[in-house]
């Protein structure tokens, strides 16, 4: 699937899981233990919000709506726009833990932000079966690539967590990156 199509329909999965999330449940808990509904929709705002001035772009983010559903369709919108641009896809990327080339920047964004619709999903009582061919794209890439290097205290996930085979791809995505499912 192309990088560009991918992270867009990441965009589109969380935005409509977002979207059936009242305002009673942002103080809710998430599979992430350390986060709230409202947390969690923070990380992925601020993480679309930061493409931009992570690859070099000067400008600010836009102020963001009130409106949750409205900032994050900016936000994603923005984050799209900078990966899309004409060198969106080979910019070097700065990260907090060093800098990756946009090709695999996007790639990181798709996979947190599909991760985190499931976990909106799953908080808000949702269904868990999210774009099956996305999630099945992003279950062999993070099996690829996250290691025991990546697991633990600390790390960026946890165990894997047990999850049957014939549950929804989105699902098993979820488990693998350790969320029990």
């Amino acid at each position: 699937m192309d990088p560009l199509d991918a992270h867009q329909r990441a965009q589109d999965t969380f935005a409509g899981v977002l979207a059936n999330v009242g305002p009673d449940q942002l103080g809710a808990p998430t599979p992430c233990s350390e986060w709230t509904i409202q947390d969690l929709i923070e990380h992925v705002l601020g993480g679309n919000e930061l493409v931009g001035p992570w690859g070099g772009s000067p400008d600010e983010p836009a102020a963001r709506p009130d409106d949750l559903v409205a900032a994050h369709r900016a936000a994603a919108a923005a984050a799209q726009a900078v990966f899309a641009g004409p060198d969106g896809l080979t910019t070097m990327f700065k990260l907090p833990f060093g800098e990756l080339p946009g090709q695999l920047f996007i790639g990181l964004r798709t996979t947190d932000v599909l991760t985190h619709a499931w976990d909106l999903a799953a908080a808000t009582g949702q269904s868990t079966d999210l774009d099956p061919e996305l999630a099945a794209e992003q279950l062999a890439a993070v099996r690829a690539f996250v290691g025991p290097q990546f697991r633990g205290p600390g790390k960026p996930f946890q165990d894997e967590e047990p999850c049957s085979s014939e549950r929804a791809l989105a699902d098993q995505l979820a488990a693998f990156l350790g969320r029990k499912v």
